[in-house]
């Protein structure tokens, strides 16, 4: 857990409207805090999920022309990919039918609700996908950018391997602290990710980079943020 790291707890309004760049973890889309890994019954996490990625597609919408939420190339791969949404509403109904001899009148209204929760799951997912390519939201940094982030790279990697990281979690660490350095304003992540947040406290230590320009958040329910604090490595 990241007892103790969080500084205080806000909405994502405030957050909006204090930071100018906000790079969102991929799952922290599909998530908040915790409901990722929780064990209840599937359908449970499939209407979480759902409402989830809502959420953030709503936020994207009602932003107009000021939206300031971005993801990376490979978030943007995760949200894409098809084996989180296993099978089309129409297919389930089709082998639900098939088989429905075999199961209770009960059991087959639970495979029904099912299915309608993996199809509602696949239609916030594809909304929010192209709000997100629509808009142009995939972060992408310039030549000088990319610069500066292979320094970053070069000097911090140790971070990938102290902390776990995978190359894409690591990639998006460094590629919003590069933004928060070349880009008018301040920038912030948000994230699930313990490590990830382990990491970016580590990070600020370490480089000339100020906490109140580079920001790290954890998503801990659907619109509250725990604000990481520095504290000591």
């Amino acid at each position: 857990m990241v007892t103790g790291l969080a500084n205080k707890t806000i909405g994502f309004k405030e957050i909006s409207q204090s930071f100018q760049s906000i790079v969102v973890d991929s799952c922290a889309m599909f998530y908040p805090f915790g409901a990722g890994c929780d064990k209840r019954l599937r359908r449970n996490k499939l209407e979480v999920s759902s409402m989830s990625l809502n959420y953030w597609a709503d936020l994207i919408e009602d932003s107009g022309d000021e939206i300031n939420i971005y993801v990376t190339l490979e978030g943007l791969t995760q949200l894409r990919k098809k084996k989180f949404f296993r099978g089309s509403y129409k297919k389930i109904i089709k082998d639900l039918n098939r088989t429905s001899k075999k199961r209770t009148k009960g059991e087959n209204i639970n495979a029904v609700n099912l299915a309608r929760k993996i199809r509602d799951k696949s239609q916030a997912r594809i909304r929010l996908v192209s709000l997100i390519e629509t808009n142009d939201l995939t972060l992408s940094l310039d030549d000088s950018e990319e610069s500066l982030f292979r320094h970053f790279y070069e000097n911090d990697r140790e971070l990938m391997k102290k902390y776990e990281l995978r190359k894409d979690e690591f990639r998006l660490l460094l590629s919003a602290a590069v933004v928060s350095q070349t880009r008018k304003g301040t920038t912030a992540i948000i994230t699930l990710d313990e490590p990830l947040l382990y990491a970016w406290r580590d990070f600020i230590h370490r480089e000339p980079i100020r906490a109140e320009e580079f920001s790290a958040f954890l998503r801990e329910d659907e619109d509250r943020y725990g604000r990481m604090k520095i504290g000591s490595v």
